[in-house]
């Protein structure tokens, strides 16, 4: 996409096609109809992405559509904290963070402008950012990327030499997303400085999803789609729009911004971090993502103190037993509450409402995304989620094994029939009646594999076809080189399986998990280029899940022995 048709800048300068932008002196720049005047011709030119920047100081005249007091809000350096000057039918809107015009704008400030949509959710149509910098950027802009549009800290990264070897390269299977969509998606600024309702109402409407799930969704279809085989500079336009992306919340996570309010409104958040600091390959931007605990799949995740295995729930503001019961018996209240005994997933019922709706899929496909390109995996391997993603695929729902009594039809049983065991606290009533099964919700057990809204035909596609590929530790192609052979070989062994750990001197920790997520047996040995085994049950028709720690992280395979 030439980045002509989506920017303009004022008295007649002619604009040259992507990556060969130069800077010119002009009287004011404009993007998606919102536009910047200066006092006098200024310095300006544009960013890898297509966004602008201009050197300052500089003193902006006016910003149109002007901003009337209510709409057509602009701020200098959005924050995470307090209200926002955006459109006043957003929440917590304040007039005075509007500055006056003229502005006399100085290196270091991004300057985002907005139009509305009239309604309240969401509140903003489109959205453009102007950057002011000291000096102009290296190669006029055009091989760097737009500084984060929120927050102080304004630091340049460059699209020069993108880790693009890295990606792999499959063949397409599916409903393959398109490249245009994905430009479409993220060639404009996606705005992610607010948590909670407030940033689901200033996504701006013309290119971002209103539903956080959904947002997850195309994040990691995006991914995804980088792992074909198209050439590097097919992709590179949704690849820099996408990075761009991965960059500005990187950021704003640092700003504080958390990404796991409420079941299922935000999943799906990590991955554009994990994606764009392997193709940047900046270990800062590694360290931090991996050690951050704020996503929804961090949170929503947990393994069960009583199940051992992971299961779905979050734990959310303190919220306790009584919580957890209420929403079961009333309807009403939080959905997606852990369930405090750590037995079975959480929620108003296993496998339904936000687990359901919102969070199972987008999970899987995040998993997907991370088994296919090893490289995310190797800096963030969260276990937990990886085998959660594998249980929901092939089982579904956990509500078995479950001891606790079922909930009754009012909340004045609460703690007499039902809930909290007041002899053993911390734990449950015991259901003491097995003719319509043992537990809360027996017949929930096993419902819904594979099954819940968000689901991707092309990552569904992309997964059948080629997750076994990995598991089987066969060669992954990939893009402008060829693969290097893997660390770890798993075999078939005489008593189970084999594993082979190429480098010495490294601890390995092997686990065997069943589809369930049982632990069947483990081992633990220091590599000597040797190969050891862990026991498998049983051969015939089974499937497991082998969980292999080592200096380099953790990584599952799902292991096949004989027919499926």
């Amino acid at each position: 996409m030439n980045r002509k048709s989506r920017v303009t800048i004022g008295v007649a300068v002619m604009l040259s096609a992507m990556w060969s932008v130069t800077a010119e002196e002009v009287s004011s720049v404009s993007k998606n109809d919102l536009t910047w005047y200066f006092s006098e011709p200024a310095e300006v030119g544009q960013y890898a992405n297509g966004d602008y920047w201009v050197v300052g100081p500089v003193t902006i005249d006016s910003i149109t559509p002007h901003f009337d007091g209510s709409v057509y809000g602009w701020e200098v350096n959005p924050v995470a904290e307090g209200g926002q000057g955006l459109a006043q039918d957003c929440g917590g809107f304040d007039a005075s963070l509007v500055p006056d015009v003229p502005y006399t704008a100085s290196p270091g400030e991004s300057i985002l402008k907005t139009a509305p949509t009239g309604e309240t959710r969401p509140c903003i149509k489109t959205a453009a950012v102007l950057t002011v910098v000291q000096n102009v950027p290296t190669d006029s802009g055009e091989t760097v990327f737009r500084p984060p549009y929120a927050g102080s800290e304004k630091p340049s990264y460059s699209a020069a030499n993108l880790r693009t070897d890295l990606l792999p390269s499959y063949d397409p299977v599916g409903d393959v997303e398109t490249l245009e969509k994905i430009e479409k998606r993220y060639g404009d600024v996606r705005i992610e400085h607010k948590d909670g309702l407030l940033g689901r109402e200033l996504h701006p409407a013309d290119y971002m999803d209103d539903n956080g799930a959904d947002i997850g969704y195309h994040n990691a279809e995006a991914s995804m789609r980088f792992m074909l085989d198209d050439s590097v500079s097919e992709i590179r336009t949704a690849l820099v729009d996408y990075l761009q992306y991965g960059i500005d919340l990187y950021h704003i996570s640092k700003l504080g911004v958390v990404w796991h309010d409420g079941g299922g409104h935000r999943p799906g958040m990590k991955l554009p971090i994990v994606f764009t600091s392997v193709m940047l390959d900046d270990d800062e931007m590694k360290t931090y993502i991996a050690d951050q605990n704020t996503f929804s799949e961090d949170v929503g995740i947990y393994t069960g103190a009583n199940a051992g295995i992971p299961l779905y729930g979050f734990d959310k503001g303190g919220a306790g037993e009584r919580e957890y019961w209420e929403a079961i018996v009333t309807g009403e209240g939080n959905s997606s509450l852990r369930d405090p005994y750590g037995y079975i997933d959480g929620g108003t019922e296993p496998g339904g409402a936000d687990q359901f709706c919102c969070t199972s899929q987008p999970w899987k496909n995040v998993v997907a995304c991370f088994y296919l390109m090893p490289a995310l995996r190797e800096v963030s391997s969260d276990g937990e989620l990886f085998v959660y993603a594998e249980r929901w695929i092939e089982h579904g729902a956990w509500a078995q094994p479950d001891p606790c009594a079922p909930a009754g039809s009012t909340m004045a049983e609460y703690g007499v029939s039902f809930g909290p065991d007041p002899e053993n606290p911390g734990d449950c009533i015991r259901d003491t009646d097995a003719s319509d099964g043992t537990g809360r919700f027996p017949d929930r057990h096993g419902v819904n594999a594979d099954a819940g809204h968000r689901k991707s035909p092309f990552i569904t596609e992309m997964w059948n076809t080629y997750r076994s590929t990995v598991a089987a530790s066969k060669p992954i192609p990939t893009k402008n080189a060829s693969a290097e052979p893997r660390n770890i070989r798993v075999s078939v062994g005489s008593r189970g399986l084999r594993v082979h750990v190429a480098r010495s001197g490294m601890e390995v920790r092997l686990s065997l998990h069943d589809l369930q997520g049982r632990t069947l047996s483990t081992r633990t040995f220091l590599s000597d280029g040797m190969p050891r085994e862990i026991n498998a049950p049983s051969r015939v028709s089974r499937m497991y899940i082998l969980s292999i720690k080592t200096n380099d992280g953790l990584e599952t395979r799902k292991i096949s022995f004989g027919p499926k």
